[in-house]
Formats: structure tokens, sequence, C-alpha cells
């Protein structure tokens, strides 16, 4: 989007539900409410974006990420 905007933010503005991982319940988020989606079979597809002059940048940052929630048994 232009002047460096989100359009995953500008998106998820308009929504009432949004899709959140099972870890955020350990999270608190002011004036939410996280349900259990139930009696629904779904497959989400998911990309990663790669930085073309430094992938290593990005992919350091998903390996941390990914040690952490081992760390923590998730």
């Amino acid at each position: 989007m232009r002047n460096g905007g989100s359009s995953l933010g500008s998106w998820h503005a308009f929504l009432a539900e949004t899709p959140a991982p099972e870890w955020t319940l350990d999270h608190p988020i002011r004036n939410c409410e996280l349900r259990n989606v139930t009696r629904i079979d779904f497959r989400i597809g998911a990309w990663l974006a790669w930085r073309k002059d430094d992938p290593t940048a990005v992919r350091d940052d998903i390996i941390d990420v990914a040690r952490s929630l081992v760390r923590a048994g998730r």
C-alpha cells in the first residue's frame, strides 16, 4: 500500500472476526475475546515474505520465534 501502510492492517481493520493462533490465549488483548472455532474443517495457506537483498534477515527471525515457541512447550 502507499505511504508505507500495511495491506494486512487495512484488511484487518474491517473484520469483526480475525483468525488468531492458539498461543495468543496466553496473552490478554484489550477489548477482545478469543473463542474456539468448532465444527469447521479448514486449512489456511501461509506464505513467508523474503527480502531479495538479504534473505537471512527474515530467516533468522523465524528461527528465533520457532525456538522460543519450542522452549515454551507450544
